[in-house]
Order: structure tokens, then sequence, then C-alpha cells
């Protein structure tokens, strides 16, 4: 039963190695910009323009637009990475139980 259970250790730390480095999202550089940061630069030059040449109206909706669509990829990345951690501990459950 000893080597069994080594075989399926062994097995079981491959499996979990090589879903992680499929699927661990990449850590973000320290000097990168957050949302945060640039919606303060957006309202920045919104409270800083010149009023008789004002911002394009398109030009900021397409920034918004943007950062829209990169927060929603983020959560989508998030949920990625939980799916990925509840099918390891599914499989570290079903190679226990297949021991047993």
């Amino acid at each position: 039963m000893t080597i069994h259970t080594n075989t399926a250790n062994n097995v079981l730390n491959g499996a979990e190695t090589s879903l992680q480095k499929s699927y661990t999202p990449k850590s973000a550089k320290s000097d990168s910009l957050g949302k945060d940061d640039f919606l303060k630069l957006l309202m920045a030059q919104v409270t800083n323009q010149d009023p008789l040449n004002p911002m394009d109206s398109q030009g900021m909706m397409d920034q918004l637009t943007g950062m829209g669509s990169l927060e929603q990829l983020i959560n989508i990345n998030d949920s990625l990475a939980k799916l990925n951690k509840s099918q390891l501990e599914i499989l570290r459950a079903n190679t226990y139980a297949f021991l047993d």
C-alpha cells in the first residue's frame, strides 16, 4: 500500500505542478498602473482641460470602454484561477479516493 501511495503522491504532485504552470496568473509589475490610477489621471485631465478647446468626447469614451473591458478580463482571469484551484482539489480528492 505504501508503494501505491507514494506513486499516487508523485502523480498528484506532477499534475499539480503542471496545472499551476498552465493556469497561474502572471503577477503584475509593481511599476504598472492600475484602474484607480487610470481614473485619477482621466479625472485630472478632464479637470485641467482648456475650456475653449475641450478634450474629444469620443476619445474619452473609448478610454473608458477600454478600461471597462480590461476590468472584465481581470475578473475573468481571477475566476479562472479559482476554477483551477477547485479542479486541483477535486483531483486530489479523486486520487485519494482511488487509493482507498
